[in-house]
Parts: C-alpha cells; sequence; structure tokens
C-alpha cells in the first residue's frame, strides 16, 4: 500500500504527523467553548484526541506503506504501563463508574501522546516547539496582563476567576505559566540569533509578571522549587562529571545576553509590583490578602492561609487506610469524601471535589499500587534528566533535558497544593515533556529487523 509515497510532499504521511504536534502547542493553550460547563477542559481534551488520532492513523499508514517504522525501546514502558494497569483495575472500585470511566480516558490519552511523542518527534524538531511554545506563551500571557490591569472588553475569553487568559481560572493558567517559562528561558539561554534572544526574552518576561498576577501561591513555590532543585543539580553536575552545556559563545555570549534583556527585566518588574485591578463582574474576585504583591507573598504564612487543605489530607488519608489496594476510584473521591468529611469542608456553598494533592489524590483514587507504578514514572523521570547530564548523544540535549525537567518538577510543586494533573494544557505538557525525555534517552528498536543466524 503505497498511498503515502505517491503523494506530493506536502501531504505525505511523516509531514503530516510531524505537524501535528506543532498544532497541538499552538492551539491546547488557546481552544475554549463558552457553552460548555467545563469550557476549557472539554475543548482542549477533545483537541488533543483528535489530533492524536490523526497523527497515529498517519504513522500507521507510513508504516504499511514503505515498512520503515521503527519502534523506540524506553525504560518508561514498565512503569506507564503498571500506572495505567492498576487505573483501570481500580475502576472496579468506583462509586460512579462513569465519571471513572471518564477519568481513565484523560489519563489514556495522555500516555497514548507520549508514545506518539516518543516515537515520532525529531530531535532536531524541538527548538522549534520550543520556539512555538513561546511565542503561545507571549499570546496568552498579553490577554492575562490585559485583564489584570482591569482592561474590560468583550474580546476577552470568558473566565470564572481572572486573570486567565483562556484558562477559565487564574490558577489553572499558573500551572500552564510554571511549566512554559522553563522552555522560555532554555531558549533564551540557547539563543544563537536576534528573533531567538527576543522571543525568550519577551516570552519569559511576560510570562513571569502574568504569573505574578495570577496570585497564585503554591504555583509559585512550584517553580522556584524546581528551579532551586535542577540549579543545584547543574552545579553539581558541573562540579563532578565536568557537564557543560555547550552554549552558544558568538554571537550572543552570557554577558551581551544579560545586559540585552535588562529593559525588559526592568519593565517585568514594574509590571509585576503593580497591584491586580480585577473590574469583571462575570470573575470570581482575588483574595483581598492578595491584591498587593507583598501581602501576597506573606499571606503564605497567615492563620487560614491553606484553605482547609489540611482538614481534606487528613480526612484523605483516612480514606487510603481503608482502601490501601485499589483506591476507590478513578475519579470517585468526590463521591466517598462526604462520608469522612465530618462537616469540615462541606458546606451549603462548598463542596471540594478533589484533595489538592496529586500525591493523596492518586494514592486515594487507585490505591497504594497506583501511586507506587506513578512515583516509579517519577523516578524514571529524574534519573533520565541525569543520564543526559551525564552522557548525551548531544551535547544540546543538556539544555532540553534541564528545561523540561525543570518544567515537569514545577508542576510536581505545584500538585501538592492543587490538582494540574486534571488539567489538559498541564497534562499535554507533562507527558510531551516525559515523551521527549524517553526521546533523547531511548534507543531505536526495529522490530521486524532479522536477527543474525547462529552458526
Amino acid at each position: 500500500m503505497a498511498y503515502c509515497k505517491n503523494q506530493p510532499n506536502l501531504f505525505r504521511c511523516q509531514q503530516v504527523t510531524q505537524l501535528g504536534f506543532p498544532i497541538l502547542f499552538i492551539a491546547v493553550p488557546l481552544v475554549y467553548y463558552p457553552d460548555l460547563y467545563a469550557f476549557t477542559l472539554l475543548p482542549k481534551r477533545l483537541l488533543i484526541q483528535i489530533v492524536l488520532t490523526i497523527i497515529a492513523l498517519f504513522w500507521i499508514l507510513d508504516w504499511h506503506g514503505n515498512f520503515s517504522l521503527s519502534f523506540r525501546d524506553t525504560r518508561f514502558k514498565l512503569p506507564i504501563s503498571t500506572y495505567l494497569l492498576f487505573s483501570t483495575i481500580a475502576l472496579s472500585q468506583s462509586v460512579n463508574p462513569v465519571v471513572g470511566l471518564v477519568n481513565l480516558a484523560h489519563q489514556l490519552t495522555f500516555a497514548f501522546l507520549f508514545f506518539l511523542v516518543l516515537n515520532n518527534i525529531k530531535e532536531k524538531t524541538i527548538p522549534s516547539l520550543i520556539r512555538i511554545s513561546s511565542g503561545v506563551g507571549i499570546l496568552v500571557s498579553t490577554i492575562g496582563i490585559l485583564e489584570a490591569q482591569g482592561i474590560d472588553t468583550e474580546l476577552l475569553p470568558i473566565s470564572s476567576g481572572r486573570p486567565s487568559a483562556t484558562f477559565g481560572y487564574r490558577n489553572f493558567a499558573a500551572s500552564y505559566l510554571i511549566m512554559n517559562i522553563p522552555l522560555a528561558l532554555a531558549l533564551w539561554i540557547r539563543s544563537r540569533d536576534l528573533k531567538d534572544l527576543c522571543l525568550g526574552t519577551i516570552s519569559t518576561g511576560t510570562m513571569i509578571v502574568f504569573l505574578v498576577y495570577t496570585r497564585s501561591r503554591g504555583a509559585w513555590i512550584g517553580l522556584a522549587g524546581s528551579t532551586l532543585i535542577v540549579t543545584l543539580l547543574v552545579i553539581y553536575a558541573k562540579w563532578r562529571w565536568k557537564t557543560t552545556l555547550n552554549l552558544p559563545k558568538f554571537p550572543f555570549p552570557l554577558r551581551p545576553r544579560v545586559l540585552a534583556s535588562i529593559p525588559v527585566m526592568i519593565l517585568s518588574l514594574f509590571l509585576s509590583m503593580s497591584p491586580v485591578k480585577i473590574s469583571f463582574h462575570d470573575s470570581q474576585a482575588i483574595d483581598e490578602k492578595k491584591i498587593d504583591f507583598l501581602e501576597a507573598l506573606t499571606s503564605v504564612v497567615n492563620p487560614g492561609a491553606d484553605r482547609g487543605r489540611l482538614l481534606m489530607w487528613h480526612h484523605t488519608l483516612k480514606i487510603v487506610s481503608d482502601n490501601f489496594l485499589f483506591g476507590v476510584g478513578p475519579g470517585n473521591w468526590r463521591y466517598v469524601y462526604p462520608r469522612y468529611d465530618r462537616g469540615d469542608m462541606l458546606t451549603p456553598n462548598s463542596a471540594p471535589e478533589r484533595p489538592h494533592n496529586e500525591i493523596l489524590w492518586i494514592a486515594s483514587e487507585i490505591g497504594l499500587l497506583g501511586l507506587g507504578s506513578y512515583l516509579w514514572i517519577l523516578y524514571v523521570a529524574a534519573t533520565t534528566v541525569v543520564r543526559i547530564l551525564r552522557n548525551p548523544k548531544k551535547p544540546e540535549n543538556r539544555l532540553f533535558a534541564i528545561a523540561f525537567g525543570t518544567s515537569l518538577l514545577a508542576m510536581l510543586g505545584h500538585g501538592l497544593l492543587s490538582f494540574p494533573r486534571e488539567l489538559a494544557e498541564t497534562s499535554f505538557l507533562f507527558w510531551t515533556g516525559l515523551g521527549i525525555l524517553a526521546r533523547l534517552d531511548a534507543s531505536a528498536i526495529d522490530p521486524f529487523k532479522k536477527l543474525p543466524k547462529k552458526s
């Protein structure tokens, strides 16, 4: 079946497959449909599923047409398969099987994304994807900054809590930003021409301003913690393993690059210190204690700053102890939790749907076996970053590993206080990041290659 071979280059299967991932990097953060209840989650997830199906179809057609498809082996294969297995088994414990199936489909979608990224993204396209993500970061951040400055126009997207750009709520926007900022910063660090230098600088600056405006303290902690940990790792690697990042020395060495970025840094600092002015009637107001940046920063240590999370975590631990093997079913925490609440969080105006801690959330819904397999995935991701730092196939892969490693770790840090794993845009960046790390680390395997005969 030579369908793909006989078409013009524009329509050949490999070109179509490669085009799908840039489309996702552009469209996933931007798409939403205001007439739905979950007006950002459902359209973004549906878009991902449609594009992944198209990528998989053309990948199979290319395989069938020229028989040159190769599968890449990866150390992620077993932990991801185990995680999906326990998630599927946990479905049998669900009080609401429909919600369980929807939640399981969410996890399967992004595991599918991982394997498509691993087998279809080429190393040479990674910088282009980072450029696209940085450009989209500028666009959504500009929208968020306009919202934060009280500029009211019908052109701005609908929101439940501004400033949120196209993400529906300010905390959701913050989750996306902390995963995208490390990528834009990597673009700035590796810039070899004026275009990349300007794009990386402006993207990093605008996203940091928007992140500050979201007043999401958990996101700040996640990004700061991940940056600190990865910085210490890089220092250790440079000292112990003599690791170098192969940074460009011409035409943009580090010192001129910093000097050229100072105006953007000053402007970003000035905007960040400005108070948030939300004038929209259709949006939940920011807590009065967070309107000023410094007050929001110091409010972390104020009494009640946890917003009841400690009580939810205490009750969730009881759920885990009662259902430690297979949990209560994917997405079913919300149906079981009321029996344990004892009036602490359930009120006429409040009904929590998740415990705002993803480790406890996973343990309660798919059990300790499922949590163990998820931690196994994270362990493989961490060791993959270390392996690339120590002995990459290409020196520049080290910077990509640092960027995506920081991005993933930022999401995990925020996940200790929130639920970015439920969101389509952050799950997209998380599993794409895992796939790229695996791609940088993997070796190609041709399942149809004939082994030499033994004499």
